[in-house]
């Protein structure tokens, strides 16, 4: 079984596949629902609307616009 950091960067590799892909902007269906997840939990994914995420930096705060 893989250690949490490891589901970790394995999620983070394929954020960085993805980013170029569509500019910071990744669907639902392109990663696996444990990357999505863990993505999210760890504030690198926010969702913009069903099924669409933005890429996020961890460190902004909830309502910050510099994603924007």
């Amino acid at each position: 079984m893989a250690k949490p950091n490891e589901k970790l960067a394995d999620a983070l590799r394929a954020l960085k596949r993805l980013q170029g892909k569509y500019n910071g902007v990744i669907e639902s269906g392109d990663i696996t629902e444990v990357q999505r997840v863990i993505l999210v939990e760890e504030g690198f994914l926010r969702p913009v609307m069903k099924g669409w995420y933005l890429c996020a930096n961890p460190r902004d705060h909830e309502g910050d616009s510099t994603a924007w």
